[in-house]
């Protein structure tokens, strides 16, 4: 398989005197940076996916307890008027 990746123009020289100076391809490179990030990469990602999880639930117990207490006013601008009353 072929990719190509577009790098800023100071990591593509960096990668390209390293590659020349280990006497190593820039793709055997990119292929040794990937496997030592990827857990790196992988374990960040569901560290991501688990804190928009939770805030999803944290606002979802917001507009609850805020729909509860005023039940006449639309969530939107109760949610609004409380980010509103923050600053």
């Amino acid at each position: 398989m072929k990719l190509s990746v577009s790098l800023p123009d100071p990591i593509a020289r960096e990668i390209q005197r390293l590659a020349h100076k280990t006497e190593k391809t820039v793709s055997a490179l990119l292929c040794r940076a990937w496997q030592k990030s990827r857990t790196v990469i992988l374990r960040d990602e569901e560290k991501s996916k688990r804190s928009h999880q939770k805030a999803m639930r944290l606002l979802g117990a917001l507009r609850g307890s805020l729909k509860e207490e005023f039940p006449d006013v639309d969530s939107v601008a109760l949610a609004d008027q409380a980010f509103r009353d923050v600053d």
